[in-house]
């Protein structure tokens, strides 16, 4: 398989994020939310840039049940679904086909996140040739893309990768 990225899609950027709880998108934007220990950002996962932070906003989810956690900024007054250290996830399929898969090499320690476009498959030899390795990691906290089809997150317990189709 091979491990640069299709040209369908680029590194948008990363961030750390020290303590990370979970991360959740918009259902309407590339904007993500992001809870820690050091409060919520939110981060434009098209471009990579933090456009908001509060440090005094909490690092409690608003419902840590139903996964739903009050937004700030530009969510201000918005409820943001989230996945992370309480459950929950993101979507893992786009509406026009792309996905993405965790394959784990030496589990628990080693996966791959690969980008599968449409029509392909990891495990058809024949049809992998375009998938592509985003990142090797070690249990991730949340990966899946926004609700638009349009960027993609990995977020570990201190790290924050986003990807946005180019």
């Amino acid at each position: 398989m091979p491990i640069t990225l299709s040209p369908a899609w680029r590194l948008a950027g990363g961030a750390s994020v020290f303590g990370m709880r979970g991360v959740g998108f918009d259902e309407d934007s590339e904007l993500l939310l992001v809870e820690s220990a050091g409060g919520k950002d939110v981060f434009d996962a098209a471009t990579g840039e933090r456009v908001a932070h509060d440090p005094e906003a909490g690092s409690t989810f608003a419902e840590e049940v139903r996964l739903e956690s009050h937004g700030i900024g530009p969510l201000d007054g918005k409820i943001i679904r989230v996945g992370g250290t309480f459950g929950g996830g993101l979507p893992l399929m786009t509406l026009d086909g792309w996905a993405v898969e965790l394959v784990h090499h030496a589990w628990p320690h080693v996966a791959s996140l690969v980008l599968v476009p449409p029509g392909a498959s990891l495990w058809d030899d024949a049809k992998a040739r375009n998938c592509s390795k985003l990142a090797e990691t070690e249990a991730p906290l949340a990966y899946g893309f926004s609700h638009t089809g349009q960027s993609l997150v990995l977020a570990h317990s201190h790290t924050l990768e986003m990807w946005t189709r180019a």
